[in-house]
């Protein structure tokens, strides 16, 4: 059930509901811990290994698995891997040693069973070993309740940090057990009757202590002569001999019946109290891992046959536990089968489900042991050994061992494994047996007689009569039903809903009930699940980074055109959106099915007809380029970090043709591609920046800069690398959607059209207003014979070319913007199960065309805002411009008598204040760029030169080195940059006292932001949890940017 409301939560809230405790809500990753820590398996730079079987024309490899305990069902995978021939299978000759019951000791010859704390530990001391696999994925330890303390369900121990007031405690042995340690470290308890963990020496009680240890040496009969209220032991050993305890022929001990006078309460650490230290794993000498052992895969085919073994266990619980106890025999070796029954049971619980596949080592378990055992003073975080930690940890074998297990059919996963504990009776002897089938636990004999035997029989029969009159119904009902009778017009939200509902109802603890009556609440609360509550969080925040313009100017753009008048706003919802262009436009981009192939369907008379036509118009396209710009134009659309402010002062006609031609043809080869008529093609965008504007921010600078950028993005990116015709024609689309936003973009809000009620508005029925306007201008043009560069394609090849810009383009609304987000994450995420970091990978990611959309959509939004990606002086040109727009709509709105909007007032805080600039890129600008590199980890450098730039605009807040700023219409003032002296709108302080203080020079102008230092450092969480692990995961490495990239 947790499982299940955790994922509701993770899918359905953007809230971020912590729902951990403990250790983990303070839980940090490996990286702050141990800062040099990388996987050896990731660094050691040899690749997979292939598992290479053979003959055994070699001979035996020998090797030797030594126990942490006794042989029982414990170890059953190891044990069936022997008896079932798996090892020998692959040519090895494992013996399984288990003389030794005390504590691994460190044996440099062979195999052995680990817990990862300890494991850790022979690794502090300097010996060196090789953790390989981690079996167990989870804990089997836990403290346990005894009827004394919680006769008539009045117990109010919630977690281990209620334990106090000289409380009773059985354990096994006076040395106490590092799960027992770290509970005491981490809620300050004082004990007694056991040894002092650090100098083993013995504590006796003197009175005042929370903790009263009592031992009972393994011999669980023995527990209720001690008095303890609590017992320690592990779900797969203690706990079931204490269940199997009888008197008078009954059991002396439940559980999961919290009304019973003999029940046992489990508290299990991991949820209670957020500890998290799993047990048995697998480590290795060095000398294994190297030289011939690796090169023959020893332990790669050892884990192999190892694997197999626990998913033969998983799958045969019987037949394992006959390893060890086979049927029949006296009464103790009845009880004795029993218990292992139970223990095998309870050990496949542990180790099923495994999330990454059998064996693998899950480094949030890592990075928790590695804190608990700071803490406790048993590791020295700065030891050499633990910050070379990787190269103790190598999961490449494991990963070997998976792979061949998946290319021969097995399940590697076991996410059905039954996850309750076993069912206990007793039978006619008064002796504890696994429940048969079907059957509950019982306190009497339970013995089978005729008269039921002959029961069991006539309901077979009757259910066999039965399941053939169902299967003739069936077939009768078929035959009669031509169609659907009803439909299922239930919202998936409400089936969610009705989820939550019965989850409320049912016996949740109450915790996790609280859980779930705040999931319902937000549910209930938010007007759209797929956007987050951004008004709620921006009014009720206590912060000092984000003015009250920015969060009026978010309110306004980005949720879903939301205007701050109430009746407007009102009037927009209602109004019919059937006659307008965008619901025309968007019913044909439905009907129209992925076709383009159609295009290419005689590739070599197409292909001849491109390069005669390619060659023949090629002198229709002369491009007026500054000669010293060659060098320049070399960058275009494959520098992410291109300046093409600074590119169109070598212009002296037609930027914008320049760099759409030059993507077109040099970097993405679409003209001979696409079959596209390229003198058509130049008219075309000739055209189109006629009818942009040259003096704001949304001109034919911002759309040749989009343009570009984009193409550089993907090119990066290898997301479309060797495309398809059909791919290529999405690509074409994407590139042309970037700049049509720009079309004669009047320089106001869609907010701002709303409000107005202005003719756009009404055309459009306030649905996207400046896009569907700049849309409707671009097909025109594109309907004109002399630009129709497309016209020659079939109709439904041109029809879909169309509906995929104008999709893209619609998307691109910033009302669109937490939509967007919540798509991507929802889609890809579900997407990318089981893919690593590949091209193969990202191939079979991209299959879809609507994920292929999606990861364009998101590319093309991080283009529109990749000024973020320019040097600093750089950023301060494209955001004034913006501001200046910006304000231009406030002195109109002002005129009209409209509420000013957000961020337009002169008199208040622009665009250029460092607090606006961080609220843009924390809200609407990193979000983007995050969820892009989490399909292509080649984007990260992108998302870093971001992250930097977003932190020295927070310096200048912090540090006071800019003021915040209000630009009027009527000063002017030149900003320094490396191309010159730019005219820009001029600044005056603002009227309010803000809280990043100016320092300004004796001439009046802003100081020249001096260049970002390279990026350098060790990066290995990039991605904030709000949004989710990457889908891809991307490597720790340390980030050092070349000379070509240090100006960013």
């Amino acid at each position: 059930m947790r499982i299940l409301f955790l994922w509701l939560a993770s899918q359905l809230v953007s809230s971020d509901l912590n729902l951990k405790t403990g250790f983990q809500t303070r839980n940090p990753s490996l990286a702050i811990l141990l800062p040099n820590y990388t996987p050896y398996h990731v660094s050691d730079g040899k690749g997979r290994l292939l598992l290479q079987h053979n003959n055994c024309s070699n001979g035996f490899v020998t090797l030797t698995l030594k126990l942490r305990w006794i042989s029982q069902a414990q170890f059953a995978g190891y044990y069936a891997a022997q008896e079932r021939g798996y090892y020998r299978d692959l040519c090895l000759s494992v013996g399984i040693d288990d003389t030794d019951t005390a504590k691994n000791s460190g044996d440099n010859s062979a195999v052995q069973i680990p817990w990862l704390l300890q494991f850790l530990q022979l690794v502090n001391r300097g010996q060196d070993f090789v953790h390989v696999s981690q079996v167990f994925q989870r804990g089997g330890w836990r403290y346990m309740g005894l009827p004394t303390v919680n006769a008539g369900s009045s117990n109010q121990v919630r977690n281990f940090g209620d334990m106090s007031g000289g409380v009773k405690i059985a354990v096994p042995v006076l040395d106490l057990e590092d799960h027992i340690v770290s509970l005491i470290s981490k809620y300050n308890r004082s004990f007694c009757g056991a040894n002092d963990f650090h100098t083993h020496e013995y504590i006796p009680c003197r009175g005042g202590e929370d903790i009263h240890f009592l031992t009972y040496g393994f011999d669980v009969s023995r527990i209720a002569e001690t008095g303890a209220s609590f017992v320690m032991g592990m779900t797969y050993n203690e706990l079931g001999r204490l269940l199997l305890q009888t008197e008078g022929g009954r059991f002396k001990y439940t559980i999961n019946d919290p009304g019973a006078a003999n029940n046992i309460l489990i508290y299990d650490p991991a949820r209670v109290d957020g500890l998290l230290l799993p047990e048995d794993g697998l480590m290795a000498p060095r000398a294994l891992t190297e030289g011939r052992f690796r090169e023959t895969n020893v332990l790669a085919r050892f884990l192999e046959a190892s694997f197999r073994g626990w998913i033969y266990c998983r799958d045969n619980e019987e037949a394992c536990v006959s390893l060890f106890a086979p049927p029949g025999g006296n009464t103790n070796q009845q009880e004795y089968r029993t218990s292992q029954a139970w223990q095998m049971h309870e050990v496949n619980r542990v180790v099923w489900p495994a999330p990454h596949g059998v064996g693998l080592l899950n480094e949030t378990l890592l990075s928790e042991t590695v804190e608990v055992g700071v803490s406790l003073g048993y590791l020295n975080a700065s030891s050499e050994a633990l910050q070379n930690l990787g190269y103790h940890i190598d999961s490449s074998f494991a990963l070997e061992a998976q792979k061949r297990l998946i290319e021969q059919g097995e399940d590697i996963y076991g996410a059905n494994v039954r996850r309750g504990h076993l069912k206990l009776c007793i039978n006619g002897n008064g002796v504890g047996i696994p429940c048969p089938a079907g059957r509950g636990s019982s306190d009497t004999a339970l013995l089978w007689a005729l008269p039921t035997v002959a029961l069991v029989l006539v309901a077979g029969l009757l259910a066999c009569y039965a399941l053939r009159m169902r299967r003739k119904l069936k077939k009768l009902r078929e035959a009669e039903k031509a169609c659907p009778k009803s439909l299922d017009l239930e919202a998936p939200i409400t089936k969610v809903m009705h989820l939550i509902w019965s989850l409320e109802e049912s016996d949740l603890p109450q915790g996790l009930k609280e859980e779930v009556c705040q999931v319902k609440r937000v549910l209930q609360q938010s007007p759209n699940v797929n956007v987050p509550n951004l008004r709620g969080q921006l009014m009720n925040m206590d912060s000092t980074m984000y003015t009250a313009e920015m969060a009026q100017y978010l309110f306004e753009n980005t949720l879903e055109g939301v205007s701050s008048d109430p009746e407007t706003a009102s009037e927009a919802v209602s109004r019919s959106a059937n006659s307008s262009f965008s619901s025309q436009i968007r019913l044909l981009s439905e009907s129209i099915a992925s076709r383009a192939q159609r295009i290419f369907k005689d590739s070599a008379n197409i292909g001849e007809d491109s390069s005669e036509r390619s060659a023949r118009d090629m002198s229709n396209f002369m491009v007026a380029v500054h000669p010293d710009a060659d060098e320049m134009l070399s960058k275009v659309g494959v520098d992410p970090y291109f300046d093409v402010l600074g590119f169109s002062r070598f212009m002296r006609q037609n930027l914008l043709v320049t760099v759409v031609m030059h993507v077109f043809r040099s970097v993405h080869n679409l003209v001979l591609t696409l079959n596209i008529d390229d003198g058509k093609l130049f008219r075309f965008i000739r055209s189109i920046e006629d009818m942009m504007h040259k003096d704001q921010f949304h001109n034919y600078q911002h759309a040749a800069d989009a343009v570009s950028r984009l193409s550089a993005i993907l090119k990066m990116s290898g997301m479309f690398h060797h495309p398809s015709p059909e791919i290529s024609l999405e690509l074409a689309a994407a590139l042309l959607a970037s700049m049509i936003p720009d079309i004669d973009h009047p320089g106001r809000t869609n907010a701002f059209h709303i409000k107005k009620q202005s003719d756009e508005a009404l055309r459009f029925n306030q649905q996207h207003v400046n896009e569907n306007s700049s849309l409707f201008k671009c097909m025109e043009v594109m309907r004109e014979e002399k630009c129709n560069f497309i016209g020659h394609w079939p109709l439904e090849a041109q029809t879909e070319f169309k509906s995929i810009i104008i999709k893209l383009v619609l998307g691109g609304d910033m009302a669109c913007h937490f939509e967007l987000l919540t798509s991507f994450r929802v889609n890809l995420m579900g997407e990318s199960k089981a893919l690593d970091n590949t091209s193969a990978s990202q191939n079979s990611l991209f299959e879809e065309r609507s994920t292929r959309l999606l990861v364009l959509q998101m590319a093309i939004s991080c283009s529109a805002n990749g000024y973020v990606l320019l040097p600093h002086h750089l950023q301060f040109q494209w955001v004034a411009r913006m501001q200046a727009e910006h304000f231009e709509q406030g002195d109109e709105e002002a005129q009209l008598g409209l509420p000013v909007g957000g961020l337009t007032d002169r008199t208040k805080h622009g665009l250029l204040d460092p607090h606006n600039q961080v609220g843009w890129y924390d809200i609407l600008v990193l979000p983007m760029f995050e969820q892009l590199c989490s399909v292509s980890a080649e984007c990260v450098s992108l998302l870093n030169v971001a992250l930097q730039n977003r932190k020295q605009w927070e310096e200048m807040c912090h540090h006071g080195t800019q003021q915040s700023l209000a630009f009027t219409a009527s000063e002017s003032v030149s900003w320094p940059s490396s191309q010159g002296t730019v005219e820009l709108s001029s600044w005056s302080k603002d009227s309010r006292q803000s809280t990043c203080q100016a320092r300004q020079d004796s001439a009046g102008k802003l100081p020249r932001e001096t260049s970002s230092p390279p990026l350098s450092g060790t990066h290995s969480t990039l991605f904030p949890s709000e949004f989710g692990t990457p889908l891809f995961p991307i490597k720790s490495q340390t980030i050092v940017e070349d000379e070509s990239t240090s100006n960013v």
